[in-house]
């Protein structure tokens, strides 16, 4: 039997109904046929065969593209005249658009729901009750009962307006009503023929009946009908409409009120890199010599010259302007740490060397006679303060031995012999004292140490052996010593805890005080940057993160706004750091350029930076055995 179908239009072969096509762009389908299965999207040709087709036919204009079944239609002669015309607003040949419409005399039904008639001519005259209200009320706009509409260029503005336009300045009486939840729309599964990869396998559909209906997937079970009239009734509509009323009557609902806020105004208004200049951002020195990994770094006071400390046993002297190598000591054993004396009077670098600190006066040139003589008259002075005290007295903690003859020739003053490993020796501000840490020493972890009396105190009873770094306050009577979560403050001379700044760590691997000493940075190793203001609170003003793998160190710039950390993966992040003076003023801090200094291992890139003391210079050495120099120009 033929079908009919082709009088009320053309067969749909992809009967995806009236949804938007954009939906399937993704897809390598473009609907579903009458059994379920995908209707696949032809491969589409590109521009040269495209070109190529129009070109061997002689009318490609008639080609129209159907979307929805993914075909090209050929236009005939009929459906061309036929757009034709609808195109220049004709209607189709043989139809009366005016032809009046037949009303049978004897039909009642159409006497009675047809035309009535013509209009009354009643319906034209002027109505009198019209024309008294609009007296009244016109007297009362006189009288000043009525007020017209402020607005003379909009009179109609009080009445046209849409009620439901903002549902907030809607006034209702006594409680607001609350809209109930909308209920989730139904998906695939619950479709009357959904995909096979929606329906349950009858194992799938045991397992399914045998959970609590509180832990099933779904209320039902999804099945496949081949049309909508062989879907039974729900057998649950009742229960289910029962326990959605019951749970919009027994659930209390609140009104949240929406804030609208800009996205925008949330983010803090930062000034621009650019604007902050002069900061370290190019690649300017490559400092050349040793022959395994840099550990530590220092500079001369004046910033002239800068030493380094190596795991070759060398410790060496540079230039800064010209990368000329001065001086250098091979020294035997790695060398874990370096730090120059901050004081210009007595400019002595001391070095940890594996259980030792050696005490090293560099003597640059016969300009330096009178700095080496302030030196030598410090130790001599020392040296008779410890004679002073008998030999019964023995210093339990370290030992101060002097160094061979033909070491003194090359600079080297003083040997300071500890029982375990040095790990870290840092300088008082004033130049007299220094500090040194010894994780595996237990109670002896930190230790204080005198020249001009050449004697050691211990400030601490209890184990701090995990202990990372030590360091004096710029101005005051603190020792600042962080272990691998905290940060600890001691007033050395009330000789009790200060402050205890709490960063959340994992493990912290560095930290630095700010010149003012009322500002402190970490770097851990869990890559965070915390900065924390003292006066403000002990825990983190700000906290950090920038780096994919952990920072190993970090430093201030000790006459700049300005501080960098270094990481694991080699790179270092320069960021601007103002602090005012003003105390109701919090610090700026703003990320300036990130530096790929050195290269890494997978472990370790970079192990210490260093800023110069005046310029806007960083110093960077890692494992690649180099020393990088980056400068603002």
């Amino acid at each position: 039997m033929e079908s009919d179908s082709d009088e009320d239009g053309p067969v749909m072969k992809n009967p995806v109904g009236n949804i938007p096509m954009e939906w399937y762009k993704d897809e390598k389908h473009i609907g579903y046929d009458l059994s379920g299965k995908k209707i696949l999207r032809k491969t589409k040709k590109d521009a040269l065969q495209r070109h190529l087709d129009r070109a061997d036919d002689p009318e490609p204009w008639r080609l129209v593209y159907d979307e929805v079944n993914d075909e090209e239609l050929r236009l005939t002669d009929a459906e061309v005249k036929l757009l034709r015309r609808l195109r220049n607003g004709k209607y189709e040949p043989g139809i009366d658009p005016y032809e009046d419409y037949p009303v049978p005399e004897d039909d009642p039904e159409l006497k009675i729901f047809g035309p009535s008639g013509p209009e009354p001519k009643s319906r034209f005259v002027p109505s009198k009750h019209e024309a008294k209200k609009i007296v009244r009320y016109v007297r009362m706009i006189r009288a000043g009962k009525l007020k017209r509409d402020p607005d003379p260029q909009d009179p109609d503005k009080l009445y046209n307006f849409d009620v439901w336009e903002r549902e907030d300045d809607v006034v209702h009486r006594g409680a607001v009503p609350i809209p109930a939840p909308k209920m989730k729309l139904p998906g695939h599964a619950e479709s009357y023929n959904p995909s096979k990869e929606y329906l349950l396998s009858p194992e799938e559909q045991e397992e399914m009946l045998k959970q609590d209906p509180s832990d099933r997937p779904l209320n039902f079970i999804p099945q496949a009908y081949t049309s909508l009239k062989k879907v039974p009734l729900y057998p649950s509509l009742v229960q289910e409409r029962f326990e959605r009323c019951l749970d919009l009557y027994l659930c209390p609902r609140t009104v949240k009120k929406r804030m609208n806020v800009d996205p925008q105004s949330l983010l803090p208004k930062l000034p621009k890199p650019a604007d902050l200049r002069p900061y370290p951002s190019v690649l300017t020195v490559v400092y050349e010599g040793h022959k395994d990994k840099i550990n530590s770094l220092s500079h001369h006071p004046d910033g002239q010259y800068f030493a380094s400390a190596s795991n070759d046993g060398f410790v060496m002297v540079w230039e800064v302007s010209t990368g000329r190598c001065w001086k250098k000591w091979n020294l035997k054993q790695p060398v874990s740490y370096i730090s120059w004396n901050p004081n210009v009077d007595f400019p002595i670098i001391a070095v940890a060397v594996g259980s030792e600190v050696i005490l090293i006066d560099p003597r640059f040139g016969p300009q330096d006679n009178l700095q080496s003589a302030a030196i030598q008259e410090l130790l001599l002075k020392g040296r008779e303060f410890a004679a002073s005290k008998g030999s019964k007295e023995k210093n339990e903690l370290v030992k101060f031995e002097d160094v061979a003859s033909a070491e003194k020739e090359q600079g080297l003053l003083l040997r300071v012999k500890h029982a375990k490993p040095v790990t870290q020796v840092t300088w008082h501000h004033k130049g007299d004292y220094f500090v040194t840490l010894s994780p595996q020493a237990n109670t002896k972890a930190v230790l204080i140490h005198q020249l001009s009396k050449m004697q050691s105190q211990n400030p601490f009873t209890k184990s701090k052996s995990d202990t990372q770094k030590v360091l004096f306050h710029p101005s005051k009577p603190f020792l600042f010593l962080a272990t691998k979560k905290h940060v600890k403050v001691y007033n050395l001379q009330k000789q009790m805890l200060s402050k205890n700044l709490l960063g959340g760590f994992k493990w912290l691997s560095s930290f630095d005080i700010h010149p003012g000493g009322d500002n402190v940075v970490c770097s851990a190793f869990d890559r965070k940057i915390s900065w924390f203001d003292m006066d403000l609170s002990a825990k983190p003003y700000k906290t950090m993160r920038y780096n994919n793998t952990g920072l190993r160190t970090v430093a201030f710039h000790k006459r700049l706004p300005l501080f960098a950390a270094g990481g694991e993966d080699g790179v270092a992040y320069v960021f601007h750091g103002m602090v005012y003076n003003d105390l109701m003023d919090n610090p700026l801090i703003v990320p300036l350029k990130r530096l790929h200094a050195h290269k890494n291992d997978g472990m370790d890139g970079i192990l210490d930076i260093l800023f110069h003391p005046t310029q806007p210079w960083l110093f960077t050495c890692g494992i690649d055995h180099t020393i990088r120099l980056f400068t603002d120009k």
